[in-house]
């Protein structure tokens, strides 16, 4: 989690028991605390209680596992901003902790967070397509996901599919180019050159050639205006991407 937030330009503080945790929080006087609902020394619900006696508390999300109903009721209780279940992915950690840190409150607004993740992840998980994947159905395909739940994820984190679909194909290409010397026509099954021109362009690239790299892409593209949307896809992907290089040298 260190890693992830790190990454996205968050100042983190870390620690392994809920006693440092709470020295920790005092002196360092973070914007959002997460939290493990089983710490080594202390329920992460008694530590919640510590933390809301004081006069301005951070927001504190806590991190549960599945089948604790009971504990995320009473995390909500003791003012609690949200409750995770694991697995924890990069891209719902993101977007909670920005929501907490903006001072979210909205019901709607906290849900809408959860429906980005689970987007930006789908976006990402799309990349290791080794074609290009023209429509909804070949996407779907790709992440074990119909056309129907495609446009849902889509359209609960507010973010247009078709757009989404653009996106994710220009950053698969941008990614690919990187990797060995090869056109956009190579990369795109775009047969209209027009249609070609425009994806090229909107991806912050000429009419004719793409982003030198994956970070001209994210500071140049124009097809999601959303920057949150953004922040949570390019984190997922740096993670991604530190965890292939951790595990080829490891083995």
């Amino acid at each position: 989690m260190c890693d992830v937030l790190r990454r996205a330009q968050y100042e983190v503080a870390c620690s392994q028991t809920g006693r440092s945790g709470l020295t920790l929080a005092t002196r360092f006087d973070p914007d959002v605390l997460v939290v493990d609902l089983k710490l080594l020394d202390m329920s992460g619900l008694d530590l919640l209680r510590q933390v809301r006696r004081q006069d301005s508390p951070p927001a504190c999300v806590l991190i549960t596992r599945f089948g604790h109903d009971e504990d995320r009721a009473e995390a909500m209780r003791l003012g609690a901003f949200d409750c995770i279940e694991q697995p924890l992915t990069p891209g719902l950690l993101l977007a909670v902790v920005h929501s907490a840190q903006s001072g979210c409150t909205e019901t709607d607004e906290i849900e809408q967070s959860h429906a980005l993740a689970r987007w930006a992840d789908a976006v990402v998980r799309g990349l290791r397509s080794p074609t290009d994947m023209p429509t909804l159905k070949t996407w779907g395909r790709t992440v074990a996901a119909s056309t129907g739940t495609i446009r849902n994820w889509c359209y609960t984190a507010r973010v247009p599919a078709r757009h989404s679909l653009q996106f994710m194909r220009a950053l698969r290409a941008v990614i690919r180019q990187g990797d060995a010397p090869m056109t956009p026509e190579d990369l795109l099954d775009i047969v209209d050159r027009r249609t070609l021109a425009k994806l090229l362009t909107l991806a912050g690239g000429t009419r004719t050639t793409l982003p030198g790299d994956v970070d001209q892409f994210f500071e140049r593209q124009r097809i999601i205006t959303n920057p949150k949307a953004v922040t949570v896809v390019r984190a997922v992907l740096v993670r991604n991407e530190s965890n292939g290089r951790d595990r080829h040298a490891s083995g």
